[in-house]
């Protein structure tokens, strides 16, 4: 798994939060059901897919698997029949399972395991599909771990809230404050919010307590590293702010000018900063020296892939840039507009931004906008909101975004959620086969009849 949540996985925030509540917003449009999946092929014709030869009965209601092994789900108890995966398989293993009797079943999975979904009927890529979580909310920022699971959101003059498992539900955090920005490491334990006006605030327990720091100033922007260990954060007419001891003490670095954001590699060493009226700046020693980059323009929001090398910003009123040399040369992407925010996976492939509004106009609502190459093309997904926060796994299969005044939707594709709260579930007639292909993650090589539910 790649080693990354940082400022990379979470972006958002239309403007900064004000000094005092921000006057009512105006009215997002109606909720818009989410996307329908792709019809999958009717299984009318097709016939019940017979069990594997030798295929092992499951009779009760739960079943360790072994690998290189098959099943048929034969039990007669009420209650669906879950069945576990091999908690130590090798790659190449193979698992097979048939849905024989009326009983649904799930596929379990262990701590750290997930399972590719490419190949199964119905399945999505990320973006296609979202669905609403929770609200509403004056939403400002988002983030996420590296394998999605555990989510957050701030929202202005509220509370910071988190999710333990991908969105499904919510735990508010904190106090209320002018919530602007806040991230993650890579497992989730470690988190820093920024809150305008106010102060840095730092968690080392997921979110369940947070410790104040750097008190004042104009904050709306924070990075950290995949160890929780080194932190950056930024404020307006002020400088950025460099912590090694996971936000215990904080060092000035760079001089003041109007920052917006600022992003980090996954070993905390590589940094890039945006200004408003100024230059993108970046560092490769943990931000004691800075160098200036592209030209002067309105920047207000930056990513960055995990090794660092991979960053994409994004101008006010203007186009996303991105660079594949550490930030040395730029190539502008997509067209003029607003931006809200804009986040990457851990190997820089996949982007997502938020809005944007056509320039020029004063609607305040776009859709968020997709990249698998890099920023080279991009597509539509979801409807018109007045998207203010954006986070992507570091896989880039798990998105979370907040509407500012509306919900927190999430959208999941091509895997299942990694470790015990993901899993797949079939039933009667349904059959699948699976193989092992490393880093806790099997693939789907074969199934028929109905669309599989993925969680």
């Amino acid at each position: 798994m790649a080693a990354l949540c940082l400022a990379a996985c979470g972006g958002g925030g239309g403007g900064e939060p004000a000094a005092q509540p921000a006057p009512a917003a105006e009215s997002p449009p109606a909720p818009v059901s989410p996307t329908t999946p792709a019809p999958a092929p009717s299984s009318a014709s097709v016939p019940p897919p017979a069990p594997s030869a030798g295929a092992l009965a499951i009779t009760g209601l739960a079943q360790q698997a072994q690998s290189n092994s098959s099943y048929r789900v034969a039990s007669t108890q009420s209650g669906t029949v879950v069945i576990t995966l091999p908690p130590s398989p090798a790659v190449g293993d193979t698992l097979g399972i048939t849905g024989q009797s009326a009983n649904r079943w799930r596929i379990a999975q262990n701590a750290g395991q997930s399972v590719s979904t490419e190949n199964l009927p119905g399945n999505a890529v990320p973006g296609t599909t979202w669905s609403p979580r929770f609200g509403p909310g004056n939403w400002w920022w988002a983030a996420s771990s590296a394998d999605g699971n555990t989510l957050a959101a701030v929202a202005n003059y509220g509370l910071i809230y988190t999710s333990a498992d991908a969105g499904a539900t919510w735990t508010p955090r904190a106090s209320d404050q002018a919530w602007s920005s806040i991230a993650m490491s890579a497992d989730g334990t470690r988190m820093v919010a920024a809150a305008y006006g106010i102060g840095i605030y730092t968690s080392a327990d997921s979110g369940v307590t947070w410790a104040p720091h750097e008190t004042g100033r104009n904050w709306v922007g924070a990075a950290i590293s995949a160890d929780g260990q080194r932190m950056a954060a930024v404020a307006r007419f002020s400088r950025i702010f460099t912590s090694a001891d996971g936000g215990q003490t904080w060092a000035a670095r760079e001089t003041e000018r109007d920052w917006r954001a600022v992003a980090s590699s996954a070993d905390g060493m590589k940094l890039v900063a945006v200004a408003w009226g100024g230059q993108i700046y970046t560092s490769t020693d943990a931000g004691e020296t800075w160098v200036p980059r592209e030209s002067s323009r309105d920047w207000y929001r930056v990513t960055a892939s995990a090794d660092g090398n991979k960053l994409a910003a994004a101008e006010m009123g203007g186009q996303i840039y991105t660079s594949t040399d550490a930030g040395a040369t730029w190539t502008p992407r997509f067209r003029a507009a607003v931006y809200n925010g804009i986040v990457s996976s851990a190997d820089g492939n996949t982007l997502a931004v938020i809005g944007p509004s056509d320039t020029g106009t004063t609607d305040p609502y776009g859709q968020i906008y997709l990249s698998s190459d890099g920023g080279v093309t991009w597509s539509a997904h979801e409807s018109s909101r007045s998207w203010r926060g954006i986070a992507v796994s570091a896989d880039g299969n798990m998105l979370l975004a907040a509407d500012y005044g509306g919900m927190l939707y999430t959208s999941r594709g091509n895997r299942t959620s990694t470790g015990t709260i993901g899993g797949i579930t079939g039933g009667q007639n349904d059959s699948i086969q699976l193989q092992y292909i490393g880093n806790g993650q099997f693939k789907v090589t074969g199934s028929s009849a109905w669309p599989f539910a993925v969680e």
